[in-house]
């Protein structure tokens, strides 16, 4: 059965990247978990982890026509993220590159699908939005070029307090920057403070004895996909590699000995009082005040004081400090409830022992509730009807008896015990109850004219049998538990190397189309135009134990079943009989042996102990 999926999503649209053809834009997005029951999971945050996805990008311009299309087969990662370049994907589905197309400055629109199964073909639109700006790069070549400058900055050189600036095929420039500094080329501020806002991608630069300053960074943010690839210590010299560019080196001579070592190391730390002196090998010691940390003494005089929980919000109160409050939403399902079960509860002579889901079992001694030998002194003593006034009697052990009317239960006003006796009678298509002349007859001939079905005389179904019109009459039909039924004809063939998979919700073989959901079916019948009908019986978890699945075989289909990796069918067999269904009895007379075979209609298989087994 294939299980809906309903996810959200989250993405980020970034720059172009222009460093290699083709060129492209930079897609990032974060793919959250499909919209399902699971215990401790909240889907609605989690990341579709390490799954194999599909997306298809298409751009469309200002009057809806599709220009450009394409797919990328890729997986998420652990934080459900995947980094993409559209212009750079497979099966485009209009051929060119997204160079070709002509970026004026008209508005865009991005479309952007998933396909959730990675199959490229069931589609799911994410988004449908305009291209705020054109790409730069794009935009440059759609113009020909036409407003570009082929001068480039050739130098800059600071002598004293004036910066000279020198351009490509250009006359050079100078700037007195004295007014900048103290005149003495030193500059006494200090950069006071950098705050990064996340919300708004804004750096705050506060300098001192001056105006702080906001940078915009939103242009930065996701638009560069490049990675440190190596660093390489050789000697003093400390290459690094950067992904797509070129490498640089840094001496290091001057932080060590110009040996390649450091003879430094940190030789003792000595607490006096609230001052720590820290020491270092060949190098001033330096002291630390702790004071701040405690109140003066040595020791610290603080207790937590209270812990109070309101919804899912903790507050600890310490003493002589602030409170703390911390939100505890993470650690469940955010209503204020947990969905852990109780999964078992044994008692072992006097102790309880309480097993819970996903957690740590407890024990309780109840010897304190009986009387310390395991057993209770308390019997039933004695059980007296009084048949005149219709009272029983109850009694005891080390109790008080009580008594019980059962008036209400006696109606036999002739006193006559046998006239209350009461059968069901079909009579012409007509149901009555017998000894009751005030009950209403009940009118079955529309249910019993089926294909002109003939009057029948129907008996009581015997234990775990219903009744059934099968060829052209009512019968009675063995059917155990009748809950949930499924018919293997409801999906494709099923041939031994496309089996019919019975089990979990969560089974990675859930989408296929020969799956049955075990929570979906208590009665599997066999009903296929094929005799080779193959089925297997996956593994369950420990919450279905217990669970029974009976397999029925309708019209000799003699279905092939494999559960616990165990074929349950005779391989050996030319017709590869199932002998769950055939008993073959070996009979010996006067003129040789003689085989019977008995047929069973169905066989019952009960998940236990981590196990299939048929209950035959």
């Amino acid at each position: 059965m294939a299980l809906a999926k309903k996810l959200f999503f989250g993405l980020l649209l970034c720059g172009v990247l222009h460093a290699q053809n083709p060129r492209g834009i930079s897609y990032q997005g974060v793919v959250l978990y499909p919209s399902v029951e699971l215990p401790g999971i909240d889907s609605r945050v989690t990341p579709y982890s390490e799954r194999d996805v599909c997306f298809r990008f298409s751009i469309y311009d200002d009057t809806d026509a599709l220009e450009y299309s394409e797919t990328h087969n890729t997986s998420t990662d652990y934080y459900g993220q995947v980094n993409l370049v559209i212009g750079r994907g497979d099966n485009p589905l209009i051929p060119g590159r997204l160079d070709d197309l002509k970026w004026d400055g008209t508005a865009k629109f991005l479309k952007v699908e998933l396909d959730y199964a990675a199959l490229c073909t069931d589609w799911e639109e994410i988004s449908y939005s305009e291209l705020n700006y054109v790409p730069f790069a794009f935009y440059a070549l759609s113009s020909g070029g036409s407003n570009s400058d082929d001068q480039n900055l050739t130098g800059a050189t600071l002598t004293g307090t004036t910066l000279q600036i020198d351009i490509e095929n250009g006359n050079s420039t100078s700037v007195d920057l004295a007014t900048l500094q103290d005149g003495t080329g030193t500059d006494d501020q200090n950069i006071q403070g950098l705050v990064l806002d996340a919300t708004t991608n804004t750096l705050t630069v506060g300098i001192e004895n001056g105006t702080s300053q906001n940078v915009d960074l939103s242009s930065l943010a996701g638009a560069d996909n490049q990675n440190l690839t190596a660093a390489t210590l050789t000697g003093t010299t400390l290459q690094i590699d950067i992904e797509n560019g070129n490498s640089t080196s840094v001496d290091l001579v001057a932080l060590q000995d110009g040996t390649g070592t450091d003879d430094q190391n940190l030789t003792a730390a000595t607490l006096t009082g609230t001052t720590l002196q820290i020491d270092i090998e060949n190098g001033n010691s330096t002291s630390v005040d702790l004071v701040a940390l405690q109140d003066g003494t040595g020791t610290d005089d603080q207790n937590l004081t209270a812990a109070t929980l309101t919804g899912t919000t903790l507050q600890i109160d310490i003493e002589n400090g602030n409170s703390t409050s911390v939100d505890l939403a993470a650690l469940q399902d955010g209503t204020g409830t947990d969905d852990q079960n109780l999964t078992a509860a044994t008692l072992t002579g006097t102790t309880l022992q309480i097993d819970i889901e996903n957690g740590n079992s407890t024990s309780v001694d109840l010897v304190a509730l009986q009387d310390g030998t395991g057993t209770d002194d308390q019997n039933i003593q004695g059980l007296v009807l009084d048949a005149t006034t219709s009272t029983l009697t109850v009694g005891i052990e080390n109790g008080t008896s009580q008594n019980v009317s059962l008036a209400a239960l006696v109606n036999d006003a002739d006193a006559n015990p046998t006239n209350e006796i009461q059968d069901l009678i079909l009579t012409t298509k007509i149901l009555s109850i017998t000894n009751n002349t005030a009950a209403t007859p009940i009118d079955l001939k529309e249910v019993l004219d089926l294909n002109d079905a003939a009057d029948v005389t129907i008996t009581a179904p015997a234990t775990n049998e219903v009744l059934a019109y099968e060829s052209g009459q009512w019968v009675n039909k063995p059917l155990k538990d009748l809950k949930l039924v499924e018919y293997a004809s409801s999906y494709p063939a099923a041939p031994q190397s496309q089996p019919l998979k019975v089990g979990l919700p969560s089974s990675p073989n859930s989408t296929d189309l020969r799956f049955a959901n075990i929570d979906e079916v208590d009665i599997l019948i066999i009903d296929n135009s094929s005799d080779n009908s193959y089925i297997t019986l996956e593994d369950l978890d420990s919450e279905r134990d217990g669970k029974i699945l009976k397999i029925v075989e309708s019209s000799n289909q003699n279905p092939k079943i494999t559960a616990n990796s165990i074929p349950f069918y005779n391989t050996l067999d030319a017709d590869n009989e199932n002998y769950l269904f055939f008993n073959f009895i070996k009979i010996v007379t006067s003129g040789g042996d003689l085989n019977r075979e008995f047929k069973h209609e169905s066989v019952d298989f009960i998940w236990q102990g981590g196990n299939w087994t048929p209950m035959r």
